[in-house]
């Protein structure tokens, strides 16, 4: 059985392999309880060397690793993709929006249709060289 410092070792290893783990996957490999994969998680959260997410683990929190704008639009781009569609299904004849800033906003810019009459606010330049297109 593995001492503290080496589970920590280990399921550090697996992260950066692997990006992700989950805890039940741990509990079988390690041989231990989910109450003590949790805490182990916990102490190596404590120490910011991952981030813990329901049922498992990361190496970063995807909420603040902030990287640059053309990085991020290609992100689950097939996802943003459909909300843009869907969003832009949504619009009249001489509609007033506002679009605000993000790269799931351009994928919707990207979706409006140049035949819709709009007036349109934003202060987010993608967004507005996409509607000038």
């Amino acid at each position: 059985m593995m001492n503290l410092a080496e589970r920590h070792q280990l399921i550090l290893s697996r992260l950066q392999r692997d990006q992700y783990i989950n805890v039940v996957d741990l509990c079988k490999e390690l041989k231990v309880s989910s109450v003590t994969i949790r805490k182990d998680l916990k102490l190596l959260e404590d120490k910011s060397l991952l981030f813990r997410t329901h049922g498992g683990a990361t190496m970063n929190n995807p909420y603040t690793v902030d990287r640059p704008v053309n990085e991020k639009e290609k992100i689950q781009s097939s996802e943003k993709n459909k909300i843009g569609a869907a969003a832009a299904e949504l619009l009249n004849d001489n509609d007033s929006i506002v679009i605000a800033s993000g790269t799931t906003v351009l994928y919707f810019a990207k979706n409006i249709q140049p035949a819709i009459n709009l007036t349109v606010v934003t202060s987010a330049l993608n967004v507005a060289l996409e509607l000038m297109r």
